[in-house]
């Protein structure tokens, strides 16, 4: 009965541990994701305004880039987690790709757009062309991001759920 005791006390305490380890996992997962948040919901704004008002667009735009600076100088604050620096990396080459799009591409764009009836073809050649290959840079850095929130989860044995503004962005798509 002696060994029982310090037995139940030793697997409590790992038991402790592991949930311990799976909250602070939770909470590293899910300040990366505030940052991204932060930077979707501008975006998701951007969408909405595009078809009524272009000035405010711009505005819009120019709010995101500055969102994606103050969310990556967070992220690049931050540690690993537990020796892994996967996500972070992930998370700081995702915002720094809509820091860029959104400090180019769609200057661009709307400069196009500033246009008027004045676009030609070409103009709106560029726009499909960029919206291709903007889509596909996204694809795959997206798919990194989440591989290491699922990598994450896995090794310390939490569920993900899905992003509240995810109905939202499958809805532009």
């Amino acid at each position: 009965m002696k060994y029982i005791l310090p037995l139940f006390a030793f697997s409590f305490l790992l038991l402790q541990s592991c949930a311990t380890d799976s909250q602070k996992a939770i909470e590293y997962n899910d300040a990366i994701i505030k940052e991204q948040s932060k930077i979707i919901e501008l975006s998701l704004d951007l969408v909405e305004t595009m078809d009524t008002d272009l000035e405010k667009c711009k505005d819009i735009r120019l709010d995101i880039v500055k969102q994606c600076d103050e969310s990556l100088a967070t992220i690049k604050k931050m540690e690993g987690f537990e020796g892994s620096n996967r996500l972070k990396n992930a998370a700081i080459e995702l915002f720094s790709f809509y820091k860029n799009i959104y400090s180019n591409e769609y200057k661009k764009m709307f400069d196009i757009l500033d246009k008027g009836e004045n676009i030609t073809e070409e103009d709106l050649e560029f726009i499909q062309q960029m919206e291709v290959e903007v889509t596909k840079q996204e694809e795959k850095l997206d798919k990194e991001f989440a591989d290491a929130q699922q990598e994450l989860a896995t090794k310390f044995n939490f569920q993900m759920e899905e992003n509240a503004n995810q109905e939202k962005i499958d809805a532009i798509k």
